[in-house]
């Protein structure tokens, strides 16, 4: 079976144990946006199959994880508070030894490198108006440049995703946390959510 690869977010150490279930079901069975019935069973079968054996091997101690607070070793990892609970990155590839899918990490990029930039259009006597041509930014906009900065394809959606889900837990405004249902984000002062779909539609404009 060819290997699959889960990729992180330049920068990753540690992933949310509640997500690894999600993570490597996505890499063994890719969703597209045309997924069949089939190809959708395979992933949720994955999913549920993996979730019993990741929780199998915390119990087990075979899979260490970390308290979210202290970053020190869970002494009571159950419920809400495994969910929380942090898997270093060489503990995630020790667990996934001898099966089909391996980590990666993107490389840093380097910020000081700046964008390049059109040359100016210099017309005499004529006044000439420009209108971009981008999507109207809103409060999303820059936490989700900052993730598609952080990935080798940022217009693939479970890559973005992944590399959001790092930067709600590291709470990067307006992001404050995540749930079973997205990303929870502080809109004009009050909480909401953004789903996985919705980051779907924007990355496809």
């Amino acid at each position: 079976m060819p290997l699959k690869t889960i990729c992180l977010p330049a920068g990753t150490e540690h992933v949310q144990f509640g997500e690894l279930a999600h993570l490597i079901a996505n890499a063994l069975h890719p969703l597209s946006d045309g997924a069949t019935d089939g190809e959708m069973l395979a992933h949720g079968g994955a999913r549920i199959n993996l979730e019993s054996e990741l929780k199998q091997a915390v119990n087990a101690g075979t899979l260490p994880v970390k308290d979210s607070l202290t970053f020190g070793p869970h002494t009571y990892p159950v419920g809400d508070a495994l969910r929380r609970s942090l898997v270093m990155v060489p503990d995630l590839r020790a667990f996934l030894a001898g099966r089909p899918v391996t980590v990666e990490i993107a490389p840093e990029l380097d910020d000081a490198t700046p964008e390049p930039q059109a040359a100016p259009v210099v017309t005499e006597g004529i006044s000439v108006v420009t209108h971009s041509t981008k999507a109207r930014r809103d409060t999303l906009t820059p936490v989700i440049e900052l993730a598609q900065r952080q990935c080798r394809n940022p217009k693939d959606t479970a890559e973005v995703w992944a590399a959001l889900l790092v930067l709600a837990e590291k709470k990067s405004a307006p992001l404050i946390g995540a749930t079973e249902e997205g990303l929870q984000y502080l809109n004009n002062g009050s909480a909401d959510i953004f789903k996985r779909d919705s980051l779907r539609k924007r990355l496809s404009r």
